[in-house]
């Protein structure tokens, strides 16, 4: 939409955007209210009401903003034009993936999500699923799917052709305990770049070699 809108509309949308952002990151989104919103942001309520419908769509559309900044983020920092090496892909791909979930924004966001889900049933939950967790592991398995074709005449195959499955895994793999540790334990999320850095290159070595068919030979 905001493509839509003149220079100092499109100026109050991100105000908007922002400022909801910060508030929904700081109290929650059931503590936050539009006339806060709009206090902090300036403009009025007929503005948010014009612009996004309802506090609701608001929180649905900063997430769509964040997953789209993900995205490219990831895009920018991994180019399958290159045909990179698997294992060298991987540990990008699970370095940026971390280091997305450990920023305290997207945390925040996450549990508003998480909870969300519970308070208004299912849509909060298929909408993080298909915009955020679905598109994340769907570039995975794409990847692993052009590597396999890259690889057609090779002895190194993997064990399945089902790349949505490995892409799950991997993904599980990489941090399992981020749910139940963060959100129901309220534990801390810091973790040094470093420890992440062995975490993935550790996970990436047992997942590799789970899945590449040993009589086919190695990773």
């Amino acid at each position: 939409m905001v493509e839509q809108l003149s220079a100092k509309k499109a100026i109050r949308y991100n105000k908007i955007l922002q400022t909801a952002l910060d508030l929904f990151c700081e109290k929650g989104y059931e503590k936050t209210s539009l006339s806060e919103i709009v206090a902090q942001s300036g403009g009025s309520l007929s503005t948010i009401y014009e612009y996004f419908g309802d506090k609701e769509r608001l929180f649905y559309t900063i997430l769509e903003r964040e997953i789209s900044d993900f995205n490219k983020s990831l895009q920018a920092a991994i180019s399958i034009t290159h045909e990179p090496n698997l294992r060298d892909f991987l540990v990008k791909f699970g370095e940026i993936f971390i280091n997305k979930i450990f920023d305290k924004r997207t945390f925040a966001l996450y549990k508003i999500a998480f909870s969300e889900s519970f308070r208004n049933g299912e849509n909060v939950a298929k909408f993080f699923r298909k915009f955020g967790v679905e598109l994340i592991h769907n570039k995975l398995a794409n990847f692993l799917r052009e590597q396999e074709a890259l690889n057609a005449n090779s002895s190194s195959k993997f064990k399945t052709q089902n790349f949505e499955l490995l892409s799950s895994c991997f993904l599980s793999m990489i941090n399992p305990e981020f749910e139940f540790n963060t959100i129901i334990l309220q534990q801390d999320i810091s973790v040094l770049r470093e420890q992440r850095l062995q975490n993935i290159n550790l996970v990436v070595d047992i997942f590799l070699g789970g899945i590449k068919d040993r009589k086919s030979g190695s990773a």
